[in-house]
């Protein structure tokens, strides 16, 4: 018979040595956003996934940074997100009673604090959006960073 093979999000060659473990990161991560134009509302997607569960203890966050120059004022009013479509139920993962999103502006830094009973399963995709406002001014697209914190995962990608 043929051969099957499985697909592992975020395997790479030599990964099938045995008892090679990889170190907690993310295999997923991607950023976009719905318009260019200055002083614009602008949705902004977010894919990611980890090789390693990342769940509710407390205190587990996911952090995106470098999101700089939006003219979106920090308040005591979360940024709310938004569920995608085929987006795993990422919206849901986060803490809807801190309104699911602490934006700091001068920083350009969303913190997500995953729900209680929530977990980011490893090898998952998960997506959601939410809107900041673009500045008036043209700018070049600041370089984004992904981390986390938590009981099972601390890892930081740096988004191309």
């Amino acid at each position: 018979g043929a051969s099957v093979f499985r697909v592992v999000p975020g395997a790479s060659l030599g990964d099938a040595a045995p008892l090679l473990v990889q170190a907690p990161g993310w295999f997923a991560r991607s950023i976009g956003q719905s318009t260019p134009y200055p002083a614009a509302l602008n949705r902004v997607a977010v894919t990611l996934g980890s090789n390693a569960a990342i769940s509710y203890a407390g205190v587990s966050k996911v952090t995106l940074s470098g999101l700089t120059g939006s003219a979106t004022p920090s308040s005591n009013v979360s940024l709310t997100l938004s569920a995608v479509d085929g987006g795993g139920g990422g919206a849901a993962l986060f803490d809807a009673a801190v309104g699911a999103g602490e934006w700091d502006q001068a920083s350009g830094t969303l913190t997500l604090t995953i729900a209680s009973g929530q977990t980011l399963a490893p090898g998952s995709f998960y997506s959601f959006s939410f809107e900041l406002l673009n500045p008036a001014t043209a700018q070049a697209g600041p370089p984004v960073t992904l981390s986390s914190n938590g009981a099972s995962s601390d890892a930081v990608i740096h988004y191309t």
